[in-house]
């Protein structure tokens, strides 16, 4: 078997694996994944427990155009979906089956009844004209076995807002649906997704869509779509140019196989590591292994200039190069993010694997690798000139002092138009959703003081919503109370005056025999000793998404949040609080801000870490001055780039740092090859490989900065302009002394 059919075997059977391992990916698409780990509770509140919770379960639909009776029809269409468990607004209905049981059956202690004749004609006069407007026979067996509605109130304090939502807004309707899947089951609410927009689609007037699980859904929709199209176009548009640049299919096979095994063995490491490999991982990892063509690229071109570097001096050179690549990507796999860990562990093997495939064809397929060559020649002196690294470095050091340098900003990762976020704030606010930039957290080691320091919060709270600095708030104390309130409520129960209950029920010109069902469970409830219990509440299917997100176990005790509504006067909140040390409140805009910084200060370090280290074995490879020459123009590079990204991006996020270490091992690789001593045959090879390279680079990723996936498109461009930056500097930072 020749030389090309072994390549070209190993090419098709390197398809082959790679098919089966793309059979066996689960791929996801859900941007969470590039997010960085929380460091505290308000962190673990806005990454994972509030972005899975109640709220991540509601979708918003404004009907243009109108009517009440078209937007009941289309509401009560969307009833009937399995997927959908709750559609306002509804009709309500003044009857017990309509409550959560857990909630009827301890009505009696979640509030308190009142406590004399007068209070109780009071009461009950308001039952005799709830029934002059609803005399059915549900609100009759109602109000008999519960008159002062505790369960009713409850209910309304924890779902609602000081007042009803509006959701007839004249010729605009307003819909809310609470979905039945989570916010993180995407497959699921893309179905859902789909089916409400099919269902509105043969309505003549407009209809806008919003909230999270809409945003989810299209992200992810977008992500796979750019991810798909631009590593395509990417791909494609490298492959044509090694095409042109050859012009052999020969040629065209030797420089894509280490490309090709690098991606399989990339593949197949992520399959057994991870249960789950997201798409981007897959599109940038495939872009990131595009380092990798450059070995055969050196290679090839050095043994098309008939130099006799094409098997000894370049892989000196290029092993250099590859240690130092593989440093900076492993740092990544300590990022602590999912997604960035699948990244650099596939940049990692896959490097690894097309290196040494590169060296297999260099050293086996002679046709690819080896041509005449022209009688060495003696070295020539490189001299190593300082000026354009210096220069570079002092023009983009003085670029992100002028320039604010980190954009902390946590929704300018996701591509979500920021004028539907703002329709999203204006609905919510129209609907009495709760605002979760604000909330409150109680914190204490034990279930019983959780819920009797949010008692306490919620009190302080109080004057404030009378003040009107404050609409209202939502706590599970509002259905749940303490035990001690519990017992109180019991031993009110003891003293309750049945001559008190029948003296108001006269003065309110009912009979207090219709209240039969009402004493008896007050009868009941005495010789009960239970109470209501956090267990019972999550057991109910429709409360079991807001218990959670309000009442949770977290790390050395249990977390009770308090959602504000309406909050105008955040010093009035904290200097309310004052009084409950177990409580504090929490905004979580800061915390995300604080989340980005912290994480942007671990890849600072990790970054740091990793010139360090490859400092360290250029060191003990090469001169102190030579060293020193690579590593300012390898950071130079890095400068360059993250002031272009300062200027033309607004500022570096994430994802640009993770772009910094690409164009560090870029940078390092140009000057590498540029600044070795090297025949003066050699010296043509190596301008043509180092350009033929960069032109690659600046092509795959000039092509990922047109996306509006601000994952790639930060990481594209923060790369373009370091490939730039590296290449000017490696061409232009040395000459050859040639002795004349």
């Amino acid at each position: 078997m020749t030389a090309n059919h072994r390549v070209l075997l190993a090419l098709l059977v390197t398809v082959a694996v790679a098919a089966g391992a793309a059979l066996r990916l689960e791929i996801s698409y859900d941007l969470s994944a590039f997010l960085p780990p929380p460091g505290d509770l308000a962190q673990s509140l806005l990454t994972e427990r509030l972005g899975q919770g109640a709220g991540a379960q509601l979708v918003f639909i404004a009907l243009e155009d109108s009517n009440s009776a078209e937007a009941s029809a289309i509401a009560g269409e969307l009833r009937s979906h399995p997927l959908i468990s709750r559609v306002l607004p509804e009709e309500l209905t003044m009857s017990s089956d309509s409550l959560p049981r857990v909630l009827w059956n301890s009505r009696l202690l979640l509030g308190d009844l009142p406590a004399d004749a007068g209070a109780w004609a009071e009461v009950l006069s308001q039952r005799a004209d709830d029934l002059m407007f609803a005399a059915d026979d549900d609100t009759l067996a109602l109000i008999a076995a519960d008159p002062a509605l505790l369960s009713i109130d409850a209910l309304s304090r924890f779902a609602a807002g000081a007042s009803p939502p509006a959701f007839d807004q004249g010729s605009t309707q307003l819909l809310m649906l609470e979905t039945v899947p989570a916010g993180f089951e995407l497959a699921a609410q893309t179905r859902l997704v789909t089916d409400i927009r099919a269902t509105l689609a043969r309505r003549a007037g407009g209809a806008q869509l919003l909230g999270s699980p809409v945003y989810a859904v299209d992200l992810q929709e977008s992500v796979r779509f750019e991810a798909t199209l631009f590593s395509s176009i990417a791909g494609i548009a490298l492959l044509l140019f090694i095409v042109l640049r050859f012009r052999s299919p020969q040629r065209v096979i030797g420089v894509a196989l280490p490309l090709a095994a690098g991606g399989v063995s990339a593949m197949l490491a992520l399959t057994f590591a991870f249960d789950e490999v997201h798409g981007i991982t897959l599109a940038f990892g495939f872009t990131l292994l595009g380092v990798a063509l450059d070995y055969p690229l050196h290679l090839f071109i050095h043994a098309e200039e008939g130099t006799s570097a094409g098997n000894r001096n370049v892989w000196k050179v290029l092993r250099l190069g590859i240690l130092s690549t593989c440093i900076a990507y492993a740092t990544l796999i300590f990022s602590g993010a999912t997604g960035l860990q699948q990244l650099g562990a596939f940049a990692l093997v896959g490097i690894i694997a097309a290196a040494l495939t590169a060296a297999w064809i260099t050293h086996r397929s002679v046709d690819l690798a080896d041509t005449e060559r022209s009688p060495e020649t003696p070295p020539v002196k490189q001299v190593l000139r300082w000026w354009p690294a210096v220069t570079a470095l002092g023009v983009s050091t003085a670029v992100l002092f002028a320039f604010p340098v980190f954009n902390d900003d946590l929704s300018s990762l996701t591509p979500v138009d920021a004028n539907l976020l703002e329709a999203d704030a204006q609905l919510r606010t129209t609907l009495g959703v709760a605002d979760i930039r604000y909330l409150v957290s109680v914190k204490a080691g034990s279930q019983e003081e959780a819920l009797r320091a949010s008692e306490r919060a919620v009190a302080t709270l109080g004057p404030l919503q009378e003040s009107g600095k404050l609409v209202g708030v939502q706590s599970i104390t509002q259905i749940l109370p303490s035990r001690d309130t519990q017992s109180h409520r019991r031993e009110a129960l003891d003293a309750f005056s049945i001559e008190d209950f029948e003296a108001g029920a006269a003065a309110a010109a009912l009979e207090p025999a219709a209240f039969a069902t009402f004493i008896e469970a007050l009868e009941d409830e005495r010789d009960n000793d239970g109470f209501a219990t956090f267990t019972a509440l999550r057991d109910e299917p429709a409360l079991r998404g807001a218990v959670d997100n309000l009442f949770f176990e977290h790390a050395d005790g249990w977390v009770s949040l308090v959602f504000l509504r309406g909050l105008t006067d955040r010093e009035a909140v904290m200097a309310a609080l004052q009084s409950v040390p177990q409580a504090a409140l929490l905004d979580l805009k800061l915390a995300s801000e604080n989340l980005v910084a912290d994480y942007r200060s671990r890849l600072v370090t990790l970054l740091l870490i990793a010139l360090a280290v490859i400092a360290l074995m250029l060191g003990v490879r090469l001169s102190l001055r030579e060293s020193l020459w690579l590593l300012l123009n390898a950071v130079a590079a890095m400068a360059f780039a993250a002031a272009c990204s300062v200027v033309w991006l607004g500022g570096l996020s994430l994802f640009n740092l993770i772009a910094l270490i690409l164009v560090t091992g870029l940078g390092l690789d140009y000057v590498l090859f540029y600044g070795r001593e090297r025949p003066r045959t050699d010296d043509r090879a190596t301008a043509c490989a180092v350009l033929i390279c960069a032109v690659s680079s600046l092509l795959v990723f000039g092509i990922l900065s047109l996306s509006e996936i601000p994952v790639l498109r930060s990481i594209g461009a923060t790369v373009a302009a370091g490939v730039i930056a590296a290449y000017l500097l490696a061409r232009f930072g040395r000459y050859a002394n040639t002795g004349s």
